[in-house]
């Protein structure tokens, strides 16, 4: 065989594998870009009685809504714990859906414990409660929609509103003389789990 036809079969096989190396990477799946949340909230665990050694505890976000036909609780949000660590953090990569604020203007969320895999984003049962091992008692994730055409007037029949700006926010209660509690804004990494029987949690009396 001619030195001619061997450069020429090494350069076709050379062509050949550039070719398919090109197909390989441009046929590869692309990573999914990661998702900037809109918002973090995080803080402490505080298990006293190591009630959730070995279980698949997580944080998920109960949200008093209203319709127009009565409260009713809607789960949004979910965040990992650290048991070792004692820490939880919470992503919320989009703004609440209408179904868990009142009345599309204010969303209040308590930080809740439980161990259900199976416990999705939407309306609470009645009676799930009972089975939260813990919550945040003191502190509460807040939505506010300033740009709905109430909240002027939300503003004016709640004071304590003013303090928060458009979108997320976390809020611990604050008691306010011959009315219920309201809140005041604190850092989002600052949150107090507390794992306990929620009878024996003081909870924010804000309605």
């Amino acid at each position: 065989m001619s030195k001619f036809v061997v450069n020429l079969l090494v350069a076709g096989a050379a062509l050949l594998v550039m070719l398919l190396t090109g197909c390989s990477d441009s046929d590869a799946p692309t990573a999914t870009p990661s998702v900037e949340p809109l918002f973090v909230v995080s803080g402490h665990v505080r298990d006293p009685n190591g009630s959730l050694a070995g279980s698949n505890a997580r944080v998920v976000g109960v949200w008093t809504a209203d319709a127009g036909e009565g409260d009713y609780s809607y789960v949004f949000g979910s965040g990992e714990i650290d048991l070792e660590a004692g820490t939880f953090r919470m992503e919320f990569v989009e703004e609440p859906p209408s179904e868990a604020l009142l009345g599309d203007l204010l969303g209040v969320g308590l930080l809740a414990v439980v161990d259900d895999s199976n416990l999705k984003e939407g309306i609470l049962s009645d009676g799930y409660d009972d089975k939260f091992l813990g919550a945040a008692p003191r502190h509460y994730v807040l939505f506010f929609n300033r740009e709905n055409e109430n909240a002027e007037e939300a503003l004016e029949a709640v004071p304590w509103l003013k303090e928060f700006g458009y979108g997320y926010s976390v809020g611990k209660g604050i008691e306010i003389p011959d009315d219920f509690d309201g809140f005041e804004p604190v850092d989002p990494g600052s949150v107090e789990i507390i794992i306990d029987d929620l009878e024996n949690l003081d909870f924010v009396n804000w309605t």
